[in-house]
C-alpha cells in the first residue's frame, strides 16, 4: 500500500492525509503541493470538485457526501514526522 500524502496545517492543527480522492481514487492534486481551496477553508479534489474539512478530512460537497479522506497516523520526533505504517488507513 501507497502511503503517499500531505499534512494540513492552520494554527496548532497539523492533520495529515492520503493523497487519494475517496470517490474517485485518483490524487487529489493535479498542481504539485497544491492542495487547498482559493480561501484555504477546504481540501479540495481537483479532479471532480470535492471539498473535504481540513481537521477531520469529511466531505462536506462532493458525489458522495460523508466520505472522508484516509488520514494516516505520524509520530512527531524532535519536529520531523514519520508515517507509522503499521497504523495507516482511515481513522
Amino acid at each position: 500500500m501507497s502511503h503517499r500524502g500531505f499534512v494540513v496545517r492552520r494554527g496548532d492543527l497539523l492533520v495529515p492525509y492520503r493523497n487519494i480522492c475517496p470517490h474517485a481514487g485518483w490524487p487529489l492534486n493535479w498542481h504539485p503541493d497544491r492542495f487547498l481551496g482559493e480561501r484555504g477553508e477546504v481540501i479540495l479534489c481537483t479532479g471532480q470538485g470535492a471539498e473535504f474539512a481540513l481537521a477531520d478530512g469529511a466531505c462536506v460537497r462532493g458525489p458522495r457526501k460523508g466520505q472522508s479522506l484516509s488520514a494516516l497516523w505520524v509520530d512527531l520526533i524532535d519536529g520531523v514526522m514519520f508515517v507509522d505504517t503499521g497504523r495507516a488507513g482511515a481513522v
